[in-house]
């Protein structure tokens, strides 16, 4: 019989490369409990672990999350859940249910079975740049540590990847789009150059922050593209020139 560290090594590095099946015969391993392992393992055998005391469910339990741990590079917590994913950097997504793409890394019924009976969780999953905790997003600043809640408005979550809803692409281009190409902004053209660039500069910002949020960025790139040249259009109107000589006498990009 393999020792536990041993299963649990095989299991990591197999996850990563294939559909894991029979994970819940791991189970069958002594070396996983303490003294009262044998009676833990007879009642897997027979399905029979709901009738398992209190203390044995807890035991059986564990072994579940440290398996769950190295196939899903899951974490479980209960408290403090901010602290530890920000001192590791893994934003996270709280899962309670056995959603499809779990699902699909673990092709074991009697597996998931024993998941639901041995519920309430708290596992977190890794996810880029996000940390889901009671239905709102958020995300931190590795410099500073600080933590923003996002608005959940104009974003879709679906099998872990945020996309930009198009409506809400829509209407954040409105002002600098006219039939889909860049337009200048006649209410700008009085300002100073500096209040000019320093309104651009600073919606490019919000721009960028809303893309970092996405989990494929590079596809809406284009919109700081629009953002770009709709400053250079107002630029350009503002001093009657083309965008070419603007482009040569400001050094914005």
């Amino acid at each position: 019989m393999q020792d536990s560290l041993v299963v649990l090594n095989c299991l990591e590095k197999s996850s990563a490369n294939k559909v894991l099946q029979r994970v819940y015969r791991q189970l069958f391993n002594l070396n996983f409990y303490g003294t009262k392992g044998q009676e833990i393992v007879a009642a897997l055998k027979k399905e029979s672990y709901r009738q398992l005391p209190t203390a044995q469910l807890n035991e059986l339990k564990a072994v579940v999350q440290k398996i769950l741990s190295v196939v899903f590079a899951a974490k479980f917590a209960e408290t403090g859940i901010y602290k530890e994913l920000k001192g590791q950097c893994l934003p996270a997504s709280l899962v309670e249910k056995p959603e499809e793409i779990l699902v699909k890394r673990i092709a074991d019924g009697r597996w998931w079975q024993l998941y639901n009976f041995l519920r309430p969780w708290r596992m977190y999953l890794p996810q880029e740049k996000l940390l889901i905790w009671d239905e709102n997003f958020y995300r931190w600043l590795p410099d500073d540590g600080t933590i923003y809640k996002i608005d959940l408005a104009g974003f879709t979550w679906q099998l872990g990847k945020i996309t930009l809803q198009s409506s809400f692409k829509t209407t954040l281009l409105k002002p600098y789009l006219r039939y889909g190409k860049p337009l200048h902004r006649s209410g700008l053209l009085n300002l100073p150059e500096k209040v000019i660039i320093a309104t651009y500069k600073a919606e490019e910002s919000r721009f960028r922050q809303i893309l970092s949020v996405l989990t494929e960025p590079k596809k809406e790139a284009e919109m700081l593209y629009l953002l770009r040249q709709s400053l250079l259009k107002t630029l350009a109107c503002k001093y009657r020139t083309s965008t070419r000589d603007i482009e040569e006498r400001f050094e914005l990009f």
